[in-house]
């Protein structure tokens, strides 16, 4: 019996550390919003390996903030496509493919917000959609590499 004992608490802690290794190796992007006043909103992509492109879903409070689609343009590696704003949910999508087989970092595209209704100085957040596969970062072989997003509050002017 103790020696069944030992085994299965062998068998137990192997598969762990294959299970530790096998995330290690797991490579991955990050997609960070940036913020630049008055009015610029960028997504930044740093990846660890290429990226064939990237599904974008952004929420944001359509009572406080105004997102202008035509305002959206591809960062200088990227084509962008979309552009579709949903004031019901407070939505703002699109899609953008790399223009090489070789971008792994960089702005994928920018945009353009403005402030409505806002009578004082106040603050909103954007922030990445991820779930329902919503936000997506595509490496070469197609697959969903999207390992972290990073939103952004700011405060809109009164102007």
């Amino acid at each position: 019996v103790f020696s069944v004992l030992m085994a299965t608490v062998k068998v137990g802690q192997q598969q762990s550390l294959t299970d530790q290794r096998t995330k290690a190796n797991v490579s991955g992007a990050t997609l960070t919003l940036n913020f630049t006043s008055p009015q610029l909103v960028s997504v930044l992509l740093a990846s660890d390996v290429e990226v064939a492109g990237a599904d974008v879903t952004i929420k944001f409070d359509s009572t406080k903030l105004s997102v202008l689609p035509s305002s959206l343009t591809a960062g200088p590696l990227f084509l962008t496509t979309g552009g579709i704003v949903d004031d019901k949910e407070g939505t703002f999508s699109f899609s953008a493919l790399s223009k090489t087989k070789t971008v792994a970092s960089g702005i994928v595209a920018s945009f353009v917000v403005n402030g409505k209704n806002v009578s004082k100085m106040e603050s909103t957040e954007i922030h990445f959609v991820t779930s329902d596969s919503q936000t997506a970062v595509l490496n070469l072989n197609k697959q969903n590499i999207l390992n972290q997003s990073l939103g952004i509050s700011f405060d809109l002017s009164t102007k």
